[in-house]
């Protein structure tokens, strides 16, 4: 009697155990009774379940998915449930005026180890100008809570928050999105940011933001903030962040980055990112909260400005191309005397209009946190003269190559082309070899697509005008495409042609 209890007991594990990944396939005209077959697809509310699909794969067809989404499908670790567009952003999910409790969310991903990638994501609410701060109807595009869920490799656009990852979603990551025309108007200014960052800080485990685009919004770029939440340990890595602000005809800021909060946080890591136009901020007024900060090999177009920030581990290689400060930073009022001990060292700072050289701006702040007034000196002469390169002079042409790690035949291409080329020729070693056809999107206007037979040089369009607008009532009188001097764009490889 033992031993047949011993069998059963085995075979009711063994069953629960999946041996084989599996492909589902999800359609507009899907049914829950449906065996999830191509012939015979679900509907997306299947994954609203609480089910484990570990190493299941979910392809989404073509179509429209209107409503607002949460999922509960999840996985396990090195087997996470992937649900991913049948093609590159022809699944569109699309926010619309219903009723939902609590805050509105296109795509709320809950569960965890689930990865989302290849979606367009927006809401078509034409009402975005409202006399409260409220969003009134339009929804947020991604929202993760799952812990190590990832979205990638998805447009999102015309929502109140771009891309969120919140604490619970603890080694989650947002990487290969890009996002734009997001946010709404109040009386009181623009409202919206392109992500928006928290995570804990009691289990030391890394959250990444990383080769995320994002542009054209009414609030902050990239904001890591909070008030009573953690926002610790995260990296922020390649992103490129410019055009911030445009949508709002009343002012609230519009810097690209800013990253820190009323609560401390540690660790955080800043490498490879892009900014154009506007300020990068690390810390927050008189929060002395900032500890062990990294911020390397960073390509920023604007200036820098530490606020409350306590401990820097390093700050080197980056480049910083302004008019105006390098950098300015605000001390705490009783470290006077070690105001210049912040490790900055081997950066490049082009300042391309004046003679004068490139300033550091240092403000004492009181025990209130409020500064004291700025005192700006040459960089030269501050203690990190001798360790950094000050040039007034324009900066050279340069372009960044970034491959997509989940989709090797996407790229990301960041140019600065001070000299306004009309067009702009690049290599493409490690991601296309001669005689590959080249689909090339702007990412201004992303769904527009230039096709071109790569022969040992692309050739990118700088001149392009034509922008995405935001949809609804938002003003558009301050929407252009940047000149020619910045271009980002999106390549796609689709091989050579079968001949």
């Amino acid at each position: 009697m033992r031993a047949i209890k011993y069998l059963l007991t085995f075979l009711l594990i063994l069953s629960c155990l999946k041996t084989t990944a599996r492909t589902y396939y999800i359609s507009t005209g899907g049914s829950l009774k449906n065996k999830g077959t191509k012939t015979s697809p679900f509907s997306f509310d299947y994954l609203y379940q609480k089910i484990n699909h570990a190493g299941d794969t979910f392809i989404v067809m073509c179509g429209v998915y209107k409503g607002h989404h949460i999922t509960n499908v999840y996985g396990r670790p090195g087997k996470p449930v992937i649900v991913k567009s049948e093609e590159w952003l022809e699944a569109k999910l699309v926010g619309q005026r219903e009723k939902v409790e609590g805050k509105r969310r296109i795509l709320w991903i809950k569960g965890d180890y689930s990865h989302f990638s290849g979606f367009e994501i927006y809401d078509t609410e034409t009402d975005r100008i409202t006399s409260d701060g409220s969003a009134f109807y339009l929804s947020s595009g991604i929202s993760l809570y799952g812990k190590y869920s990832k979205a990638h490799s998805n447009v999102i656009h015309d929502v109140s928050e771009g891309i969120e990852s919140w604490s619970p979603a603890i080694g989650s990551e947002l990487s290969w999105n890009y996002v734009y025309n997001v946010g709404w108007q109040a009386s009181n200014g623009g409202h919206g940011h392109l992500a928006y960052i928290q995570n804990r800080k009691d289990i030391n485990i890394r959250k990444t933001v990383a080769y995320n685009v994002g542009f054209s919004n009414a609030g902050e770029g990239m904001h890591i903030y909070t008030e009573k939440g953690n926002i610790s340990n995260i990296n922020v890595l390649y992103n490129f962040i410019f055009r911030t602000g445009t949508l709002s005809k009343v002012g609230r800021g519009n810097r690209t980055y800013i990253m820190g909060g009323k609560q401390e946080m540690l660790n955080l890591t800043c490498i490879g990112n892009h900014s154009y136009g506007s300020m990068v901020q690390i810390g927050y007024d008189k929060w002395w909260f900032t500890k062990n900060l990294i911020f390397d090999d960073n390509y920023i177009t604007g200036s820098i400005q530490f606020k409350g920030v306590e401990e820097v581990k390093s700050f080197k290689n980056n480049t910083v191309i302004t008019n105006n400060d390098f950098i300015r930073i605000q001390y705490k009022y009783d470290r006077a005397k070690q105001s210049q001990d912040i490790p900055i060292e081997n950066n490049t700072i082009y300042k391309f209009k004046g003679t004068s050289q490139p300033k550091v701006g240092l403000q004492q702040a009181d025990k209130e946190g409020r500064g004291k007034g700025t005192v700006r000196i040459d960089l030269n002469k501050t203690k990190w003269g001798d360790k950094n390169t000050a040039l007034v002079q324009s900066p050279p042409q340069r372009y960044f190559l970034y491959i997509n790690q989940y989709n090797p035949s996407i790229a990301n291409v960041y140019v600065y082309n001070p000299d306004s080329l009309d067009r702009y020729p690049i290599k493409l070693d490690g991601f296309a070899k001669p005689g590959d056809n080249i689909l090339i999107r702007d990412v201004e206007k992303i769904h527009n697509v230039y096709a071109q037979t790569y022969q040992h040089e692309l050739s990118l369009p700088m001149d392009l005008t034509e922008v995405a607008l935001p949809i609804g009532d938002l003003p558009k009188k301050n929407i252009q495409h940047t000149d020619k001097s910045i271009g980002v764009f999106v390549l796609e490889n689709l091989g050579r042609a079968v001949e």
